[in-house]
């Protein structure tokens, strides 16, 4: 090939080849970055749908947790008064338990006073002693020398009694138990946060050691319900309200004590009173000693205590 023959092909085909090539290049490139556009398009789509799926979950779970959130105020009572129930059942039968064994220490005193008392030494003084309680109260129609001497010999016999007296009034030996404490249960009924109306104070013991108070021997229950009424009246006395009326009632198996504060100008806390005299009473009390026992105040709304009002229903 000669050298005149040069570059054959005219510019404008090269020209016109490159535009070519741009074109497929670049519908190439758009191609691709539609597809990568509507990938994306399905992805968010679908992120979207998953999302939205989500809130809807979520707005189910927040409905179903407002209303949990709402019933535990009725659902905590609940359980107040299931665990008031049964915890009062069982400290009714920790008190029985405890009692058989206080009332086993007291028989053992019993039992070392009749052996002193049968002890020859004394059992003529013994009975000595109780014919002057025979005729202690005619002693002032005896002439004056009858009487002091009479007096004189009944101080003597007393003298030489000392060792039973003194084993009649000793301390009762505390149980071989391990300390227990029971609740007594107190409820304030003030409305809407203002003066006192109403106490109801529930002794874990039979109310039969008030209904019966006469017929019951003196045992630890009738002694613990002896000691809370006492606080109770002294309490109603500190706070002003010596006068309200006070009755005693039957809850569930228990004693309850029941007090109207609605006509009474109380002054204090009667709680803090309450619990401050009950405290008393554990450090004074020589039967709650020998019984290794404490009782403590437990306080509660008064819906806790209140009657069942669906039982009631169902019973009707």
């Amino acid at each position: 090939m000669s050298a005149t023959t040069g570059q054959m092909t005219p510019q404008l085909v090269t020209a016109l080849e490159d535009i070519d090539r741009w074109r497929n290049e670049s519908d190439t490139n758009a191609d691709r970055e539609h597809s990568e556009i509507t990938e994306e398009q399905a992805r968010l789509q679908r992120e979207i749908e998953e999302r939205q799926a989500t809130l809807e979950t979520l707005a189910t779970r927040k409905v179903e947790v407002e209303q949990h959130k709402a019933s535990l105020p009725g659902e905590q009572l609940a359980r107040r008064r299931e665990a008031a129930l049964k915890n009062l059942a069982g400290d009714r039968g920790l008190v029985a338990a405890r009692g058989s064994l206080y009332g086993d220490q007291v028989k053992a005193r019993e039992r070392r006073v009749q052996e002193l008392i049968d002890n020859p030494e004394y059992n003529k003084l013994v009975k000595e002693y109780e014919e002057f309680q025979d005729v202690e109260m005619g002693l002032d129609s005896l002439p004056k020398t009858y009487k002091q001497a009479i007096l004189a010999h009944h101080a003597n016999v007393k003298k030489e009694l000392g060792p039973v007296f003194e084993a009649m009034s000793a301390d009762i030996e505390p149980v071989d138990a391990e300390g227990i404490g029971v609740a007594v249960v107190g409820s304030v009924d003030a409305p809407d946060g203002g003066a006192p109306e109403a106490l109801a104070v529930i002794v874990p013991t039979p109310f039969e050691t008030c209904s019966k108070w006469s017929e019951r021997a003196e045992d630890l229950a009738s002694l613990i319900a002896y000691r809370v009424i006492a606080c109770v009246g002294k309490m109603l006395a500190e706070v002003g309200a010596a006068d309200a009326p006070l009755q005693y009632a039957e809850y569930e198996n228990a004693l309850a004590i029941q007090v109207w504060l609605g006509d009474s100008n109380v002054k204090g806390n009667l709680q803090r009173v309450l619990d401050d005299l009950i405290d008393e009473s554990n450090g004074k009390a020589a039967e709650f000693e020998a019984g290794r026992l404490r009782i403590q105040m437990v306080w509660v709304e008064p819906e806790v205590v209140a009657p069942d009002e669906d039982a009631e229903g169902e019973e009707s």
